[in-house]
């Protein structure tokens, strides 16, 4: 008896050792076989989540257009309801959806019938995102929203806790 179960784990053991002989090759192969494109990942996906995405421009968003080269055609604007900005030197502007670096191009662009090789920074001074908080604070009302801003933040911009608010 001991022979036959000396013989079954022997027989056992080398049924394994030929099924890992074939089975380590064969996923060796197919495991080099195919690479993944990661050039089909929509960019959304893809993108570091630790880096913001661009601020795109909103209605009512106030901007600042600076011409370094040529000050007198700086100005601050707001956008208005429609998206678009009108600014002397190039006329009405689609602002609204674009970052500021794309709206340079688009003023740039604009704005070389009237100048040579125009140079423009475009900045946002302040931005229509707004929340609004009331309830048990001193001043309800709206604060400026901005990226990272939390509740309490935003409570103590209104001045704070009302003087009848139970902790």
């Amino acid at each position: 008896m001991k022979k036959i179960a000396a013989k079954t784990v022997s027989k056992g053991s080398t049924i394994r050792l030929l099924f890992l002989l074939c089975t380590i090759p064969v996923l060796m192969i197919v495991g080099c076989a195919s690479r993944p494109d990661f050039s089909q990942i929509p960019s959304e996906i893809a993108r570091d989540p630790t880096v913001a995405a661009p601020y795109r421009i909103e209605n009512g968003d106030t901007l600042l257009v600076k011409f370094p080269y040529t000050d007198r055609h700086d100005e601050e604007v707001i956008v208005q309801p429609d998206g678009l900005i009108v600014l002397g030197v190039t006329g009405e502007v689609k602002a609204a959806g674009l970052t500021t670096v794309e709206l340079e191009e688009a003023i740039r662009s604009a704005s070389s019938k009237r100048l040579r090789d125009p140079q423009v920074f475009v900045t946002v001074k302040s931005s229509a995102q707004k929340v609004y908080v009331g309830g048990e604070v001193k001043t309800a009302g709206f604060v400026p929203f901005r990226e990272n801003l939390t509740p309490l933040q935003a409570v103590f911009e209104r001045g704070g806790l009302s003087s009848f608010t139970i902790i």
